[in-house]
């Protein structure tokens, strides 16, 4: 099986993370994760990460640097997922066609008493 490249986008604002619900018809439909998709033939990382955006959510981001990379593969798919930290870059609010959409905090610090 193939591997290929795919980009992600941690959209972060006030401490908050957005995730995006996968389409139920495509492979591991439902999870959640961070918006991105498949890199095409002759993109750049950064180029193929906007245009996903652009055409999941509607709306433009930038980005700021690359978190980090890992290999997954199932009996699907083989794929090097690139983790990009990214922040909306208009002022139109984030699209809500083709997914189901949340914001996240993600707890700074955890108290056990």
């Amino acid at each position: 099986m193939d591997k290929f490249d795919v980009v992600a986008a941690i959209i972060i604002k006030d401490d908050k993370y957005f995730i995006a619900q996968r389409n139920r018809n495509k492979h591991m439909g439902l999870s959640w994760e961070f918006p991105g998709g498949k890199v095409e033939e002759g993109e750049s990382f950064e180029i193929a990460l906007k245009r996903e955006i652009e055409e999941e959510l509607n709306i433009e981001i930038n980005i700021k640097n690359k978190l980090g990379e890992e290999n997954y593969q199932d009996d699907k798919i083989n794929v090097k997922l690139h983790y990009f930290i990214c922040s909306h870059a208009n002022k139109t609010r984030l699209g809500l066609q083709k997914m189901n959409l949340k914001i996240i905090i993600l707890l700074k610090e955890i108290v056990i008493l």
